[in-house]
C-alpha cells in the first residue's frame, strides 16, 4: 500500500496541478482533487451527494458552498436584470 500511495503522490506532483495535490494519500483522495477541479453547477448536486455518501466531507461542502454561491450570484442578476428593466421603462 505505501508503494501506491508513494506513486500517487508523485503522479501528483508531476501532473502540473496545484501542489496541495502533492498531499494526496490515497487515489480517493486524487480523485477528490480532480472532481473538485470540475465541479459545475449543472454536476455539483451529483458529485456532494455521492461524496457525502462515501466520507468525502470536504468535497461534499465545496460542492454545497459552490451551489450556494451560484444560487445568490444568479438571484443578484436577476435583481440587478429587473432594476435596468424599470429603468429603461421609465426613461
Amino acid at each position: 500500500l505505501s508503494e501506491c500511495v508513494g506513486e500517487v503522490r508523485r503522479l501528483a506532483a508531476g501532473g502540473g496541478h496545484s501542489a496541495v495535490l502533492t498531499d494526496a494519500c490515497s487515489l480517493k483522495e486524487l480523485c477528490e482533487f480532480k472532481l473538485a477541479e470540475t465541479v459545475n453547477m449543472s454536476n455539483a448536486l451529483l458529485i456532494e451527494d455521492v461524496a457525502s455518501r462515501t466520507g468525502g466531507d470536504a468535497l461534499a461542502r465545496l460542492c454545497e458552498k459552490l451551489r450556494e454561491h451560484l444560487v445568490e450570484q444568479g438571484e443578484c442578476e436577476l435583481l440587478e436584470n429587473q432594476m435596468i428593466e424599470e429603468v429603461e421603462a421609465k426613461a
